[in-house]
């Protein structure tokens, strides 16, 4: 990028400007060059912790909201944002250091959700389950975690009553996406359909940017769209994946495929490891060599 084409005095709006159309890559490059400038800038720290974070760099948005913490240790939201970006870097114990040395009434709420999602993640259920005491029952995020809960313990029709539930309070991708993997679990298969449905007409509504039309088997041909905000967003993969699931257990291996194939395009170095394993699945016949390759590579990755 020319920094030169930029109005003096018309950074501020540049920036912005690239940060509402999601390009935040061009962002990070011209806040990294002002952070040389001014490494103690509120601003350009704060916008890179912003950026960053919705770029998935978590590690990077950490180190910037801890420079932040240093500089403006005042500011207790950047306390908030330091634990979120450990917590999705998967830091967990020190996204819990962090969440112990806050304290504002004002966040009380936020604070126990993502206390909870780090419990949450390290299989901690009974504190799980003692931070939700701490919260409002009728509030969504609530209603989510309480679901959630009730997943991970196998109670797939008490956690799909409290994601409908949810749902009530407002539609979001994710929560659907909640229901169908438990009509899943539960053999509901065309409930589970219908939710996979609903997911691709929100996201049709929401980023038709994202929505690849139906492609010959085994092209994927079309631009890589990346890991963007978008498909994160619209839960778009996620969905793909649940029909192929679906299709593979009743069998329909043509349809499993089709269900992978039609997910919006990413390289190979870019898919997340649920789309790998159901590649290496439905393809085993096909080309036993590279699904063994990509099972292997899975292990490793889990080990």
């Amino acid at each position: 990028m020319n920094m030169n084409n930029i109005a003096e005095g018309q950074y501020t709006s540049f920036i912005y400007g690239l940060i509402k159309d999601q390009n935040y890559a061009d962002a990070i490059k011209i806040l990294n060059n002002q952070l040389e400038l001014n490494p103690r800038s509120r601003a350009a720290l704060s916008l890179l912790g912003y950026c960053n974070y919705l770029s998935f760099n978590y590690t990077t948005a950490a180190e910037m909201y801890e420079q932040l913490i240093k500089y403006f240790p005042e500011v207790v939201e950047y306390r908030i944002y330091l634990a979120q970006s450990l917590y999705k870097a998967e830091n967990y114990e020190e996204a819990l250091k962090v969440c112990q040395n806050i304290d504002k009434p004002e966040l009380s709420h936020q604070l126990t959700i993502l206390q909870f999602a780090i419990k949450y993640q390290l299989n901690n259920l009974a504190d799980a389950y003692k931070l939700l005491g701490n919260t409002q029952e009728d509030r969504q995020d609530t209603l989510i975690c309480q679901g959630c809960t009730l997943y991970k313990e196998g109670k797939y029709q008490e956690a799909k009553q409290k994601f409908e539930e949810a749902k009530k309070l407002g539609e979001s991708p994710d929560i659907e996406y909640n229901i169908g993997v438990c009509c899943y679990k539960l053999d509901m298969f065309s409930a589970a359909c219908v939710c996979f449905q609903n997911i691709l007409e929100h996201a049709a509504k929401t980023h038709p940017e994202i929505i690849v039309p139906s492609r010959v088997e085994g092209i994927r041909g079309g631009s890589s769209l990346a890991n963007s905000p978008a498909l994160y967003e619209s839960c778009i993969i996620e969905a793909y994946n649940l029909k192929a699931a679906i299709d593979y257990k009743l069998n329909n291996m043509q349809e499993a495929k089709e269900a992978l194939n039609e997910m919006p395009p990413r390289d190979e170095e870019e898919l997340d490891t649920v789309t790998l394993h159901n590649l290496a699945l439905v393809n085993i016949e096909k080309d036993p060599d590279d699904s063994f390759k990509k099972l292997n590579f899975l292990l490793k990755v889990k080990v």
